[in-house]
């Protein structure tokens, strides 16, 4: 496996480790406020990195889409909600799968799972700029349904939508319109491929530092219920990802995209969503760093099961 590839998943090992050994700069970081730059940082790279490709939008694409949108930004959060339940997970650690539930698709990896089993990188590309435009919008709403209703959380959609709007959406934008504006000035930058995943390790830091002395309160047997409950969630999704692949009766490259599209969750936004509604808690950002491994590891056989055998 590559450098890039274990990058994340060994820096996010990595960075709650520091956190229980050298809390010291992650609290001074939480107290800058570098949590929210982070964020900003890596929205706006992934605004520089992204490329539209030139795609026809036919009747099956927008079928798919809305289809895919159903699957992932609603239907996700009430999955979320009712896995939470059924494996009483606890306040805080329900309010982490369902926000990591309700997110959109990765900005990254979902792309690249969907080329990896031989989809429509056009679709893939499209799909992933739609749902995570249309889930800054969703995310309040949503949240607001299952985790108010649960009596997890208290959340005010409005002040979330101005947050996401701040640190998520207007960074993508600036991000884009400079790519534009100077890209061909400055080129490739290769190292740009992993500011996103510093900044999500550097956040994981951060928080985890501050909340070092909550995280011993988590019993031992709480991680496998919610590495099960992760993992339930995740084949849900993509159980529900190739039902309306072959409801649409697409072809072979388009319903593998779909698949991974309607199944993975993207981390950053996931824990930008904690920041800003469960600040200096930690606790709800472990179930999200499961989720994110085990989509991960998980995905990667099932594109590789489904990879077009080479001539």
């Amino acid at each position: 496996m590559s450098v890039k590839k274990l990058f994340l998943p060994v820096g996010l090992v990595l960075s709650i480790v520091a956190a229980l050994l050298v809390p010291g700069p992650g609290i001074l970081l939480n107290r800058a406020h570098m949590i929210a730059g982070f964020v900003i940082i890596i929205f706006l790279v992934n605004g520089w990195e992204f490329k539209v490709a030139d795609t026809r939008l036919n009747k099956s694409f927008l079928l798919a889409f809305v289809l895919c949108a159903g699957i992932s930004l609603f239907l996700g959060p009430y999955l979320g909600m009712w896995t939470a339940r059924l494996f009483d997970t606890g306040p805080l650690m329900a309010t982490g799968l369902v926000v990591m539930s309700a997110v959109p698709v990765t900005l990254s990896s979902g792309i690249v799972m969907a080329e990896i089993s031989g989809g429509n990188r056009a679709w893939a590309l499209l799909m992933t700029i739609g749902l995570n435009l249309l889930g800054i919008f969703t995310l309040p709403l949503m949240l607001t349904l299952t985790l108010e209703s649960g009596g997890e959380v208290d959340i005010s959609a409005g002040a979330l939508l101005l947050k996401l709007i701040q640190l998520v959406l207007l960074p993508f934008a600036a991000g884009f319109v400079l790519k534009r504006a100077f890209g061909d000035r400055v080129g490739r930058i290769p190292l740009l491929d992993y500011v996103p995943s510093t900044c999500v390790i550097m956040t994981v830091y951060a928080a985890f530092a501050v909340s070092r002395d909550m995280l011993g309160e988590i019993p031992t047997h709480s991680y496998p219920l919610l590495g099960g409950a992760s993992l339930l969630i995740h084949l849900a999704l993509l159980v529900l990802g190739l039902g309306a692949a072959l409801l649409l009766r697409l072809p072979r490259a388009e319903r593998n995209t779909l698949l991974f599209m309607a199944s993975q969750k993207t981390l950053p936004v996931a824990i930008s969503v904690i920041t800003i509604i469960a600040a200096d808690n930690a606790l709800a950002m472990v179930p999200c760093l499961l989720f994110h491994f085990i989509q991960l590891f998980l995905d990667s056989f099932v594109a590789s099961h489904l990879a077009p055998d080479e001539a």
